[in-house]
């Protein structure tokens, strides 16, 4: 009898993760609908990112292109470093849908942060420099996961409180 039980909630711990991995990739994001929407117009974002001004100052935003360094503010700084994508694969069913992540490093007098960004966790409070924060604004229209990342900036938001 225990055994039985034992073995129906497995199925139907199984059959609620597939389900909702099924769901996902029936009805992706709306940000995911125009798969290389960022794509096509990479060259042009990228040549506009170059050109913007290094130093975005508090409460300002700036834009960076993966591979660029940027200075908000005097004597800090912020590189995007890459794009993670662990997104479940076209046609692959998946328990966990995964995500799109862009990962930065914060470098100031007081030390250097790693921190990644993404649609689910937009902003990150720095512990090194207290009273600073980063939120991404706005990133490139995901492709299907297992393509290659666009090369279109991102747009962050600096901030500083005390």
């Amino acid at each position: 009898m225990k055994h039985a039980l034992s073995r129906r909630l497995s199925l139907l711990i199984l059959a609620v993760n597939l389900v909702a991995c099924a769901a996902v990739q029936s009805h992706p994001a709306e940000s995911a609908s125009a798969p290389n929407a960022g794509a096509s117009t990479s060259n042009a974002a990228a040549s506009a990112a170059s050109s913007t001004p290094s130093s975005a100052g508090a409460g300002a935003s700036m834009t960076l292109v993966r591979g660029q360094q940027k200075t908000p503010l005097p004597d800090t700084s912020i590189s995007f470093d890459q794009i993670e994508d662990s997104r479940c694969k076209k046609n692959v069913q998946c328990v966990w849908a995964g995500a799109l992540n862009y990962r930065f490093t914060l470098s100031a007098k007081t030390g250097t942060e790693s921190f990644a960004l993404s649609e689910l966790r937009p902003r990150f409070d720095s512990a090194r420099q207290p009273g600073l924060s980063v939120t991404l604004k706005s990133a490139p229209a995901p492709g299907n996961a297992g393509d290659p990342p666009s090369e279109a900036p991102v747009t962050l938001q600096v901030d500083t409180h005390n």
